[in-house]
């Protein structure tokens, strides 16, 4: 073999090689160490941990056998160890946040696909290997791989071990059934293709070196045997597989077509458009707020000066412009991806909104519809916004993708920007209700469903070619339709809320936890149930949305107002493993005292402001008051700060009298306030 030619790294070679050039170490964010001759003894951890703040750190081209442990690169976000000599990958376990990962031309490394599954699974952060992304791939592997193999490997133990034992046993005998349980599990506990025996044999290692399943089995032997050293690795219980329908629809958004009646779906399915109707015959002499409590004026001091810009008629059928029948229900304004501020404080003026068998991405300062995508049969309830991040040839780009759905209980994924359908998902057998992205996981959609339950499902990220996987991770069960769903800010990964047709409830999403399908944790409970009786019903809740971090804001049904209430304060209540839950009410807004259902609030937390249509035409809006440490204790409900009128709008000649307000939506930075209405009218004001 040829001589190696040596090169120390030392401080100046580091900070020669860094980025940004600056005199200290701590101050690196970007290394580039690839082609140096450089051997596994070259990398001194003592030097690299200084590198605090490294966030990419290339390697490749050199002689590593293996990745020092113990580097103290904590932030790496990007390793690049192509073309070396790595046998061993288990050293990555200390880069918890590693998201991009390239090993290519490692011989061992490259051809074994069982280490590549469990850098999938060891690296909860890791996104993609070798320039391709495995998000959905390997969420799949760490939640619903994991939970079957912890199944198989309880049952293996309770079949086969756990009543082994003399009576009373000795620390002996259980060392002994312990090292053959161990032995024996690794060998046939199997799961899986071929290409996961490795890492099959592996993770069932785990589970048994650490789960203490068959740890507590033992100690309720009252054996004399110290189990400390086990450590809860619980996973979730097999469930149903997916049904996914991974399609390109090779169509550009386009035009209006032609589509069926609504009348058809609501012989077909109790959805919303049915139920308004049947909800709407309710007498007005039946609402709470009549005989409940006297109003108060409001606090709040700061009106937003808003005019009409445009009023836009873009979901017509056959582009009839008599069309004033097609109801539209959900908008949401698209992300400002390319905004180099402060994350939330750049606004989008590009806002999409869903109805009838179309979607439309409109231009709010214009009012020109920018692109539109129908789908025949379809009515569409729902929509979400995301921002994926992909890798093309080695560089990152955002994308914004929309989501929607409805009557088919399709999931449409759109690239809004280049007018493609890349793929659907098929979610549900009943119509879709409502969407929601989690905030901190940008490939995780919640699809809510009037089968009455909630589904939580990873869509990856697409590739050049708009090739992607998707995985279902998580099923929710609900008693009722979910009309609305949100995760609680502060802890987005563990609690979801959601409002129903007959209730407010929360679920734990904790993915590591036993069950992949979840049942209610807890029921949140209203003053306003107080007053219901043979007359009137109050346990719908149609809207609900977080005002801040703490600050939920939710309305029922022929309540007449929209409570203010604390998530925290509401936990702090509650009592041990108790499921219904007293709603810890700061605050009652005055709202409109209309029966129809279905009529969604807003929140705009940038502004400190909450917003609701009604049935006339209307916008209320709130500025959320101070609010103090005392909870809400009498009846009386506070003022909107103004209400937004409908104007005078003209159409042919007519004037079209204040339309049902559906939902209404606004900017972050709130220059353009959005209403969409059941009258087919979209109306767009802008702030002066």
């Amino acid at each position: 073999h040829p001589k190696k030619m040596t090169t120390r790294v030392t401080r100046e070679l580091l900070l020669a090689k860094g980025t940004p050039k600056c005199a200290h170490l701590r101050h690196v964010k970007k290394i580039d160490l690839s082609n140096l001759q450089l051997s596994t003894s070259d990398l001194d951890p003592r030097l690299l941990s200084q590198m605090t703040r490294l966030k990419e750190l290339n390697v490749s081209g050199n002689l590593l056998s293996e990745i020092p442990p113990n580097l103290g690169l904590v932030e790496l976000r990007v390793l690049n160890c192509a073309n070396n000599q790595l046998e061993d990958i288990m050293s990555l376990s200390q880069f918890p946040h590693l998201e991009d990962l390239i090993y290519e031309d490692n011989l061992y490394l490259t051809v074994s696909s069982g280490s590549r599954v469990i850098m999938m699974y060891m690296l909860s952060n890791l996104q993609r290997i070798n320039g391709k992304d495995i998000t959905s791939s390997a969420n799949h592997l760490r939640f619903v791989n994991s939970r079957e193999l912890m199944a198989r490997v309880t049952s293996f133990w309770e079949k086969n071990y756990k009543d082994q034992f003399s009576d009373p046993p000795s620390p002996e005998e259980i060392r002994e059934v312990g090292k053959a349980f161990v032995k024996s599990a690794v060998a046939k506990v199997n799961y899986g293709p071929n290409s996961l025996r490795e890492f099959t044999k592996w993770r069932v290692g785990s589970f048994v070196s650490l789960s203490n399943y068959w740890a507590d089995d033992l100690v309720s032997l009252h054996a004399n045997v110290n189990f400390e050293k086990y450590q809860n690795d619980s996973k979730d219980t097999p469930r149903k597989s997916m049904r996914i329908q991974h399609q390109r629809e090779g169509q550009m958004l386009s035009t209006p077509q032609s589509s069926k009646s609504r009348s058809g779906v609501a012989k077909q399915n109790e959805t919303r458009t049915s139920l308004r109707k049947r909800n709407h015959s309710v007498t007005p002499g039946t609402l709470a707020e009549e005989k409940r409590t006297p109003r108060k004026k409001s606090k709040c001091k700061t009106p937003i000066a808003l005019e009409p810009l445009h009023f836009l008629q873009s979901h017509s059928k056959n582009n009839n412009p008599d069309d004033f029948s097609t109801q539209l229900w959900a908008c949401a304004f698209e992300p400002e991806s390319n905004s180099t501020q402060i994350l939330g404080l750049q606004s989008s003026r590009t806002v999409a909104t869903c109805g009838g068998d179309s979607v439309c991405v409109i231009d709010c300062e214009t009012g020109k519809v920018q692109h539109k995508y129908k789908s025949m049969g379809e009515e569409f309830f729902s929509l979400a916004w995301t921002t994926l991040t992909v890798v093309d040839k080695g560089h990152r780009r955002k994308l914004n993708i929309l989501a929607v759905g409805g009557r088919k209980g399709v999931v449409k994924l759109i690239h809004t920007r280049v007018n493609y359908c890349y793929g659907q998902i098929k979610a549900h057998k009943k119509p879709i209700s409502t969407l929601c992205f989690n905030p901190k996981r940008e490939t995780f959609l919640f699809t809510g469903s009037y089968d009455e339950s909630i589904i939580l499902w990873d869509i990856g990220v697409p590739d050049c070619d708009y090739n992607f996987k998707v995985s279902q991770l998580l099923t929710l069960k609900v008693c009722s339709t979910p009309l609305r769903v949100s995760l609680v800010p502060t802890c987005p990964d563990q609690y979801l809320v959601a409002a129903s047709d007959n209730g407010c409830f929360a679920w734990d999403i904790t993915l590591s936890k036993r069950d992949g399908k979840r049942q209610i944790e807890m029921e949140f409970v209203f003053p306003i149930y107080e007053d219901e009786d043979a007359d009137g019903n109050f346990h719908m809740v149609d809207s609900l949305a977080f005002c801040n971090q703490d600050l939920v804001a939710s309305k029922n049904l022929m309540q007449g107002s929209i409570y203010l209430w604390s998530w925290s304060r509401t936990l702090k209540a509650r009592r041990k493993q108790s499921k219904k839950v007293n709603a810890v009410i700061l605050w009652e807004m005055e709202w409109s005292k209309t029966d129809v259902p279905y009529i969604s609030l807003f929140t705009c937390p940038e502004e400190n402001r909450i917003l609701c249509g009604d049935e006339k035409g209307d916008v209320w809006m709130y500025e959320l008051p101070e609010f103090t440490k005392e909870e809400k204790t009498s009846g009386t409900k506070f003022s909107p700060t103004q209400i937004l009128q409908w104007p005078a709008v003209r159409v042919q000649g007519n004037i079209i009298e204040g339309s049902l307000i559906n939902s209404v939506t606004t900017d972050p930075g709130f220059r353009y306030l959005i209403a969409i209405t059941d009258k087919n009218i979209i109306a767009i004001w802008k702030r002066t």
